[in-house]
């Protein structure tokens, strides 16, 4: 799901390779949270994503990151 994603923002959207690496990490790194929460993408609640950032503002990330997520 997320490949095709930045498949589709790569190619449609065309975002430098940059801004897609960028993205990608940061839905990696989403994806990750929710394994550790035991928790699908098909499950993914609004409450999820708050945990995620906060979680995500404690660990000292630059505004770009922050604003980006």
């Amino acid at each position: 799901m997320i490949e095709e994603y930045l498949s589709y923002i790569k190619s449609v959207r065309n975002l430098s390779d940059a801004t897609v690496r960028s993205y990608g990490n940061d839905l990696h790194r989403f994806e990750e949270y929710l394994l550790s929460q035991g928790i699908s993408l098909d499950e993914v609640s609004i409450h999820d994503v708050r945990g995620f950032l906060t979680e995500l503002s404690a660990l000292d990330l630059s505004t770009a990151t922050l604003n980006r997520v």
